[in-house]
């Protein structure tokens, strides 16, 4: 049983009592036994011949509760409940690596650990209470950072090449032409080394060629939430290793404010059929392609990104998704990562429109027509759909963002993001009817409570049928019948969207 011992007695006349277990299968680096040890305040009602009593059954409690904590606990583990939470988180990384995660996952976890979880990193496992965490991630959510937005000042400028002898062509040798141009017609987009550097040059301040204005930003909710989840999974794999009770980052511990989601940004079915017909026409055929493709499949653009001829059947007119191609900073190096889809139920079969097939068997022989003349300097002969010319590797993720955008601005429907081609082709879907769990796997959501959860605002007031159908049962009705023969109306619910 732990031992007792009378600490010291308050100005009130409160004992307090030192409770001490000490563990004689696990030891210190030193190889000294672990002692554990607990204040105990005995309450002023514990009469003097109940002290015993009490006092023994604490000491009980106390010594099962840290019994409780090492049982099981692997004597040649490197690990040990004191050790601290970097090292756990350490091993929580190595054994991401042995289970062979995404290398985008390990290095995006590793990232959260070592940048963000600093007042964790020391803190013994053991010693990290509900209150430490709550703390920790109160601290997440207050964050902020800056952002700085430059806009040129076209006179001023003008004026500073002039007293220090620029000209445009000098700057050139220097600068960008967009950066100098930028500057010159008073358009935004400049960093603050572009505008630091021509000040420097010109030998006045930013401020007298800039507009410089500092924006103080808090951090995106679920920026901070991906966080929390990290140190919720170092926190679940000491658990695991009885380093410690319970998983203290669990919501019955901590509170977590809500993550709000805004509706997706979806066109309209006219402006879907303005994109597909622009696409068609559109003078470089691989940015028409590229745009139509992500229209009438709702693929994601990792998805797109990583699709292969082999992965496409033009016969039977079906897409397997098999495939997702993601940007990545491994080892201090931007890289192109080829992974598997986000969800298992994101491996799919997609079945495509037939216009989309006509399109695509055109493209294909223009493709190979293109790699017969550029393919003999390839490094990457996977035959991505979308490849670097160059290269054969999958197209920069920048590439794809300006076909979006040239191919819907051309087509005089504003500007549109790739992700929003995948929410019009999801809406677009239940808003003509089609059953939510054919358009959820499609989409290759993980659970159609996904879908329903995400697009509910497309089962609108156009697509309710329930307040006509009662209507015409109160119609049936008042044309001289008692009820007694009117029809009979049956609701079902078809795979929970309606």
């Amino acid at each position: 049983m732990a031992t007792k011992r009378l600490k010291y007695t308050k100005s009130d006349g409160t004992k307090v009592y030192q409770l001490i277990v000490k563990l004689k299968h696990v030891k210190t680096e030193s190889g000294n036994p672990i002692t554990k040890s607990t204040m105990l305040e005995v309450p002023k009602k514990i009469r003097p011949n109940q002290l015993q009593d009490y006092l023994s059954g604490k000491a009980i409690e106390y010594e099962k509760t840290i019994k409780h904590i090492y049982q099981g606990y692997d004597v040649a583990s490197e690990l040990t409940p004191t050790s601290t939470f970097g090292e756990v988180a350490e091993k929580w990384l190595e054994e991401l690596e042995l289970d062979d995660k995404s290398p985008l996952h390990q290095e995006t976890s590793r990232n959260h650990i070592q940048k963000e979880c600093k007042p964790l990193l020391n803190e013994s496992i053991d010693d990290i209470t509900p209150k430490t965490l709550q703390a920790f991630f109160d601290t997440l959510d207050r964050r902020t950072f800056i952002t700085t937005k430059i806009v040129g000042r076209p006179e001023q400028f003008r004026e500073a090449m002039k007293n220090a002898r620029e000209t445009f062509t000098s700057l050139r040798k220097l600068f960008p032409e967009s950066t100098i141009c930028k500057l010159l017609r008073g358009n935004k987009g400049i960093s603050i080394e572009s505008a630091e550097r021509m000040a420097q040059i010109l030998k006045v301040k930013v401020d007298d060629i800039c507009q410089v204005t500092r924006i103080e930003n808090k951090y995106a909710p679920k920026t901070n939430h991906l966080v929390k989840g990290t140190v919720r999974m170092v926190m679940a794999f000491a658990t695991r290793k009885c380093l410690i009770p319970y998983n203290y980052a669990k919501a019955e511990y901590i509170k977590y404010p809500p993550v709000s989601q805004k509706p997706p940004k979806c066109m309209t079915k006219d402006k879907l059929v303005t994109a597909c017909k622009s696409a068609r026409k559109y003078p470089n055929k691989r940015a028409g392609i590229f745009v139509e493709l992500c229209l009438l499949t709702g693929m994601r653009k990792g998805e797109v990104r990583g699709l292969k001829w082999d992965a496409i059947n033009l016969d039977s007119g079906e897409i397997m998704v098999v495939s997702n191609v993601v940007d990545a900073e491994i080892d201090g190096v931007r890289q192109k990562i080829d992974k598997d889809p986000k969800t298992p139920r994101s491996r799919r079969i997609i079945e495509m429109p037939q216009n989309l097939v006509e399109q695509l068997r055109e493209y294909r022989e223009y493709y190979f027509n293109q790699k017969s003349l550029v393919g003999g300097n390839w490094t990457c002969h996977k035959n991505y759909i979308f490849a670097n010319w160059e290269t054969g590797e999958p197209v920069a993720s920048r590439t794809m963002k300006s076909w979006a955008d040239n191919v819907t601005i051309d087509a005089g429907i504003g500007q549109w993001n790739i992700h929003s081609f995948r929410h019009t082709n999801i809406s677009v879907k239940l808003l003509e009817d089609t059953p939510l769990s054919e358009v959820s796997a499609v989409a290759g959501h993980g659970n159609p409570s996904v879908t329903y959860k995400m697009y509910s605002h497309d089962i609108n007031k156009a697509n309710r049928v329930g307040p006509g159908k009662l209507d015409d049962l109160l119609n049936d009705g008042d044309d001289g019948n008692d009820g007694s023969g009117g029809k009979i109306i049956q609701f079902r619910v078809i795979d929970g969207s309606r």
